[in-house]
């Protein structure tokens, strides 16, 4: 900046003498004023240089800081202890090829290599092969020599993907190329990013602060570092401090962030059974007959996991009571005012219900004064509610008013008025149920009569209007609510909840469980099950009798002594014992009809049958929770050894069947190759599985079940670190085959946590744990147009490593906009702004994210996307929050479209 001098001197001289004659054209303007502001020009200009140069602050406010001398501002922050990060050149290795093997000799940096951005690089040691060594260097018909690189100049500007190094300055040579990427290129550190950095480094420096381990880490590794961020005592992504729910400290994790991200692969030939590995898992399967039925998994160890359940009743409900009076208008409670109410085979306690006016009772009051008295929000109102939920036991069995369900006491909580819905069939139609036969038949509105007989009917029963709802806070069989006549006070049970003077009871339903040896049997070796006959309880008969219900009968004198509840009925063929069907029997009436789990369609005497002691019945499908010894390929080499984690290492005998590439991030793909030549044999293993997290849950299909592999996690606090304890299981039907694993890794991972580690640096009173922040692989589709008139028109692989270079650099925390993603496609397709190129919109975004614990979450959005800001427990095995994940550019697809006259190509 020039400073106005010649004003200066004006205001001086009118200061001594106000009347002086100073204007321009006058002798002492001329031969004074002119050439003195000339002389004292260069010295008013260093001494604001030198003013400048004290301060940061004035730095800062100059127009353009980034222009100031670097010198001065290294001075400055040199008295912080704080340098400036330099820039590093791009480097790597290229491959000349030659039609015939030959001598060849050339001087360092003779040779000027060129990429397809028009970048230079050159030889850094001299090249020096003789024509017989050049002849053991064959690649398809050419006879190659490598050649290391470096880059004209600093900056990543330079890094060059694997085939991006195109030409030679030697025309001699045949051809060029890189069968690496060409990387390490960093830019030099502005004055304004070295000032910002400076602000963080003032302070302790030590790295158990924020401000010390951000000054040391940076100083340390100043081109291998582009973000970190300090994880500690009481951030609720800390895994590492937890004892009893509660961070104790003495835990740091640092997240850091890279400028390159390298692919990596492992092959591993004739994997076999990793016996000291243990993985759980659940299948549902159907057992038919007594033939066996594979598990999906060999090699099976049932000691710990051997609960087999009956899949109807797999998931445990709560007891749940809806009452039969309709409380949308106030009851009269002025004479009977008391229930007597219990919950999960708690005492049952007379409560007094009626409202502050007795004769007019609302139905807030009696919720409120239920939920009080016993202490538990238990009671609620419900409109319209469902009576029973969707299921498809039903039958009907001709046409008619009777509906059956053989279900246990399904219809126990029904009543006159309320509405059977039926989904799907035949008779799919709403129908008034007039009246309740007993727990399993009820009769509907002679009006809309049933169209024709049918089983398995899909129907649900609704309540029209509000009613009180009790439901068990517990869930499973030992849910229980109880309703009845008080043993005090006058009986409001007939007036508030419309059942007569007694005792009811209500209980939820829990998984029913078989047992091995009884129920069924298991082979270990080939994972198979096969379900188990038991006792013979009745021997084929021939007496058996149906009539177009769920009661099957045999007249003979109390043929059915022995039976009991749970025992299957077989129904065959007499002349060919052909197995016909299985039914299960749910209640014993008499030794001589029993109450049946299925409708039978058809009046039928004479029928074939047996009884046996059966647990499983035929077709039934089944849950069965097991574990197994997988087939596995390990990741990391500082695997915990020992019992107290002093031994830490490659366990042993699996030096070949572990990956030591870390810190690990995430599996690209799996595919079989040829144990003898490493060649892919194109068939890539599907490794999704399940849905993972977030929107579509965290279940067994989270962990990659019915997967062809998945990544298991054996310690999610050490994920992403140089203490990794992974691996990767593969399905046992691969069993004996090869594999080549491609992944991403960050290898400087390990070398930071070396130097946290090192006696110099280390935490005396903390452990500090280098990780690399949890990577959102974003994949995205974008389309655009181009000018063919345009000879400056980028191709599509220059536009899609601008968008990933982009995307790699978002700061963690920072949400990725679809209209920046746009705009980074305009910049390079259109220079400049001729505006007759466009970007099509919407651009689709995918984002996954790779948690700790092996899961992924997805997110996408054609506008934003944002790492979910969870409210963490305080102990998760997957923290998740913005601020400790970076995004990483996945899959790129660009497409371009050239727009000709006739429209577009």
């Amino acid at each position: 900046m020039t400073l106005p001098i010649l004003d200066f001197l004006v205001e001086r001289m009118q200061e001594y003498d106000s009347t002086f004659e100073h204007r321009k054209g006058t002798a002492f303007s001329d031969l004074f004023m002119q050439p003195l502001s000339f002389i004292i020009q260069p010295l008013r200009d260093e001494a604001n240089d030198i003013h400048i140069n004290q301060s940061l602050k004035k730095i800062r406010e100059l127009e353009d800081p980034n222009l100031w001398y670097e010198d001065a501002v290294d001075d400055l922050v040199d008295n912080l202890f704080v340098y400036r990060r330099s820039g590093s050149q791009a480097g790597g290795v290229v491959r000349m090829y030659y039609l015939e093997p030959q001598d060849v000799n050339y001087l360092q940096n003779t040779l000027t290599f060129t990429s397809s951005s028009n970048n230079a690089y050159f030889n850094t040691e001299n090249i020096s092969i003789t024509a017989e060594e050049m002849a053991l260097n064959i690649e398809d018909e050419f006879y190659y020599v490598e050649v290391p690189i470096e880059a004209e100049e600093e900056g990543d500007d330079y890094d060059a993907d694997i085939g991006e190094i195109i030409s030679v300055s030697d025309t001699n040579i045949a051809k060029v190329s890189n069968v690496a990427a060409i990387s390490g290129g960093a830019d030099r550190e502005t004055n304004l990013e070295l000032m910002a950095r400076t602000q963080k480094s003032i302070g302790v420096r030590d790295m158990n602060t924020g401000k010390g381990f951000n000054a040391i880490m940076f100083e340390q590794f100043l081109t291998k570092l582009t973000e970190l961020q300090a994880i500690g005592f009481g951030d609720p992504e800390m895994m590492r401090d937890i004892c009893f729910n509660y961070h104790i400290g003495g835990r740091i994790d640092g997240y850091v962030k890279t400028p390159t991200i390298l692919d990596g692969e492992f092959d591993v030939r004739g994997l076999t059974i990793d016996y000291d590995r243990r993985l759980s898992t659940l299948t549902n399967i159907i057992l038919e007959g007594t033939s066996s039925v594979e598990l999906g998994k060999q090699n099976l160890d049932i000691t710990e996991n051997d609960v087999l359940g009956y899949n109807i009743d797999y998931a445990d409900k709560s007891a749940v009571f809806y009452s039969y009076v309709n409380l949308s208008s106030p009851i009269d409670l002025s004479t009977n005012q008391y229930i007597r109410v219990g919950i999960d085979q708690a005492d049952p306690i007379n409560i007094k219900i009626s409202g502050a006016i007795p004769s007019t009772t609302q139905s807030g009051e009696i919720i409120n004064r239920i939920n009080v008295g016993l202490g538990l929000s238990v009671a609620s109102l419900a409109v319209n509610p469902v009576v029973i939920s969707r299921r498809s036991t039903g039958n009907i069995g001709a046409i008619g008013t009777t509906f059956i369900d053989p279900t246990p006491s399904v219809f126990a909580n029904v009543q006159a008025g309320d509405y059977l819905v039926i989904l799907v069939g035949k008779n799919k139609k709403s129908y008034e149920i007039t009246s309740v036969t007993n727990d399993n038949y009820l009769e509907v509105d002679g009006a809309l009569p049933f169209l024709e007989a049918e089983t398995n009917v899909n129907y649900r029963i609704n309540r029209t209007g509000t009613y009180l709802k009790l439901l068990s806070p517990t869930k499973g069989p030992n849910s229980k609510i109880f309703i009845g006549s008080p043993t005090l006070g006058t009986d409001a049970l007939l007036d508030a909840i419309g059942m007569p003077a007694g005792s009811y009871n209500f209980e939820g339903k829990g998984q029913t469980s078989y047992l091995e040896g009884v129920d069924y049997s298991v082979d270990l070796t080939y994972g198979t099950i096969t379900r188990l006959l038991g006792t013979t309880i009745l021997s084929n008969t021939l007496t058996g009798s149906v009539d177009k219900s769920i009661y099957f009968s045999d007249a003979t004198t109390d043929i059915f002594l022995n039976v009991e509840a749970g025992d299957v009925v077989t129904v065959f063929d007499a002349t060919t014992d052909e197995y016909i069907g299985d039914h299960r029997v749910l209640e014993k009436i008499n030794n001589n009809i029993l109450r049946l789990d299925r409708f039978f369609a058809t009046t039928e005497g004479s029928i074939s049958y047996r009884i046996t002691r059966t647990g499983i019945k035929d077709g039934d499908m089944v849950q069965f929770t097991f574990d197994y010894n997988p087939m596995t390929i390990d990741i990391g080499d500082q695997i915990q050894l020992d019992e107290y984690g002093r031994e830490l290492g490659i366990r042993t005998g699996r030096e070949d069947q572990t990956i030591t590439d870390l810190a690990f991030l995430y599996i690209k793909q799996i595919e079989l190759i040829n144990p003898v030549t490493g060649e892919p044999l194109d068939v890539i293993l599907d490794g999704k599985g399940g849905y993972g997290r977030g929107g579509y849950g965290r279940g067994g299909y989270g962990r990659g079940s019915q997967a062809q592999y998945f990544l298991k996690v054996n310690k999610p606090e050490l994920r992403f670190s140089a203490l990794e304890d992974s691996f990767i299981a593969i399905d046992t039907a691969y069993l004996g085959q090869s594999f080549k694993v491609s992944y991403r890794y960050v290898p400087e991972v390990v070398e930071f946590q070396s130097f946290a580690d090192s006696d110099t640096e280390r935490v005396l009173d903390a452990h500090v744990l280098l990780k690399h922040f949890l990577p959102a692989v974003v994949d995205i589709e974008a389309e655009y147009t181009t000018d063919p008139t345009n000879p400056n028109t980028p191709d599509v692989d220059t536009v899609i490593a601008a968008v990933e270079d982009y995307i790699n650099k978002v700061q963690s925390g920072v949400q990725l906009d679809a209209s920046d993603i746009t705009s980074v496609i305009y910049e390079k397709i259109d220079a400049s702004n001729a505006r007759n190129v466009k970007v099509k919109t919407p651009i689709s975004m995918v984002a996954t994210i790779h948690n700790t614990d092996g899961t992924q979450t997805v997110i996408s959005s054609s506008d934003t996307l944002q790492v979910p800001e969870e409210d963490l427990p305080p102990y998760t095995t997957a923290p998740l929050s913005p601020r400790i994940v970076h995004w990483v550019a996945g899959n790129i697809n660009i497409t371009a479209n050239v727009v000709t006259n006739s429209g577009v190509i």
